[in-house]
């Protein structure tokens, strides 16, 4: 019992101590900032042209600037920003071997893949919450003008209103940056380059597209593949007409890929301690 309960008080400590350093520092401002001006570029036409600006909304602005068409995956390499990069450093310095005296490798591997995620996924809401703001500064309005525009989450806004929309929009993003975040880290932990790592979420997302469209053009079944279109979990889903549905499989899926990541990269951290 005694031993359970100084296990857990390592793992709290390591958690806020990893969380303390992801979040208050400079990278993590860095990776916000970085966040608030990709999603300015991909509105960078609205906020040039004042009359669009002017008969627009906050819905539709907030939609384009989430827009993964053209600049999209660039938000992938921003969420590696404030931790992905981490282990390597620590594992260089030689810091990983003196910590892991101290709680355990597993109690670290652990703890870094909670605060990449939750450093991620804060990068993202801060963000948003930040861009929000800056449009109401602006006066535009928070609503949607036009009803033709809702052919993707926009619909939530008018049937459940602008809030649930936002909340929405919110999580989605959190946790793409949160997988990419991860997978990152997981990726660090095989190949000991920054670059690499930091790629690697932008690398894989590629990769996941062409295999998809590889696999359509033999199997085509569109439902099916804009189901774990990696575009569309990303940026846009909405399938069979149901937002709801596609929020929670979207989410679902997301959460499943990120905890099969964080399990390959703490047995790799172990396995390493071990050998």
């Amino acid at each position: 019992m005694k031993n359970a309960s100084m296990e857990g008080t390592r793992f709290k400590y390591m958690v806020m101590m990893d969380l303390r350093r992801s979040i208050f520092s400079i990278r993590f401002l860095l990776a916000i900032f970085f966040f608030l001006s990709w999603m300015t570029m991909n509105i960078a036409y609205d906020l040039i042209e004042y009359n669009n600006l002017s008969e627009s909304s906050t819905v539709y602005l907030l939609r384009n600037a989430l827009d993964g068409s053209n600049l999209g995956p660039m938000m992938l390499v921003i969420a590696t920003i404030p931790f992905s990069t981490m282990y390597l450093y620590e594992k260089d310095s030689g810091f990983l071997e003196e910590i892991q005296k101290r709680v355990g490798i597993y109690t670290y591997s652990i703890s870094k893949v909670i605060a990449t995620f939750i450093s991620d996924f804060l990068v993202a809401l801060i963000s948003i919450i930040v861009f929000l703001a800056l449009m109401t500064f602006l006066g535009i309005p928070h609503t949607l003008h036009n009803e033709s525009l809702a052919v993707y989450y926009e619909e939530i806004s008018l049937s459940e209103g602008v809030i649930w929309y936002y909340s929405v929009k919110i999580t989605i993003a959190g946790f793409v940056c949160g997988l990419a975040g991860v997978f990152s880290l997981f990726v660090s932990s095989y190949i000991a380059n920054a670059y690499a790592a930091i790629l690697s979420p932008v690398i894989a997302y590629y990769l996941w597209n062409s295999i998809l469209n590889m696999v359509y053009s033999l199997f085509p079944a569109n439902l099916i593949w804009s189901m774990v279109s990696p575009y569309n979990l990303f940026f846009a889903q909405v399938w069979l007409g149901n937002s709801l549905l596609s929020f929670l499989w979207t989410i679902l899926l997301i959460a499943l890929l990120i905890s099969l990541v964080s399990i390959c990269f703490v047995k790799k951290t172990c396995t390493e301690a071990i050998l």
